[in-house]
Order: structure tokens, then C-alpha cells, then sequence
């Protein structure tokens, strides 16, 4: 019985440990928001630096968090791939994402079906 207090006691003053630790430890919370130039620029240059976007006309607007690509991708996986890459910049709350997708070379369906 006394093991059992003793243990007890222990996992009690655990406990108060990690709750004075995490009291004095700044919550993140408090750092000052990202201003929407600066996540305009921080998704620029993310999606200038991918190697699957880099040749894309792809241009990007903030307003309050929310970001807006616009522009032309050859194609569907790099447009997906833009708004991917936005969402994961710090600051981002959303991403509306506009691009169009225009294949660089039009065919018919009959010269699809012939190939």
C-alpha cells in the first residue's frame, strides 16, 4: 500500500513539473501574424523553387491569409500540385485555387483514337 502512495505521489509531482513547464514555455499563439506580402512572397518563391511548377505562369494573390493562384498549368497534377504547395506555407489559412489548365498541344478525339 505505501508503494502504491509513493507511486502516486510521484506521478503527481510529474505532473506539476510538466504544467510549470509548459506555463513558462511562449505559446506560439503570440508570435506576430505574417503580413500578406510576406506569405505572397514565401509562396513564390516555394513554388519558383518546385521542379514541376518552376515553367508555370502562375501568379499569387493574399488577402487576409487566403491565397489565390490564378494563371495557366499544362496540366491537372501541377495545378493540384500549386495549391499543395501554398497550403503548406506558414501563414496560409486557405487556398483558392484558379489556375487554369490549358494542355500545350490541342488534339483531336480522332487523332487520340488513332494513336
Amino acid at each position: 500500500m505505501r508503494q502504491a502512495r509513493k507511486r502516486l505521489f510521484q506521478g503527481m509531482m510529474a505532473l506539476a513539473a510538466l504544467g510549470l513547464l509548459l506555463m513558462a514555455t511562449p505559446l506560439s499563439a503570440q508570435e506576430e501574424p505574417l503580413s500578406d506580402q510576406a506569405i505572397a512572397d514565401a509562396v513564390s518563391d516555394e513554388l519558383f523553387s518546385d521542379f514541376a511548377v518552376t515553367g508555370e505562369a502562375v501568379d499569387v494573390m493574399v488577402s487576409d491569409g487566403i491565397v489565390t493562384l490564378t494563371g495557366v498549368a499544362d496540366n491537372l497534377l501541377t495545378k493540384e500540385r500549386a495549391a499543395r504547395i501554398a497550403r503548406a506555407v506558414k501563414g496560409v489559412s486557405s487556398v483558392v485555387n484558379s489556375i487554369a489548365v490549358i494542355p500545350p498541344v490541342t488534339r483531336t478525339d480522332a487523332q487520340i483514337r488513332d494513336d
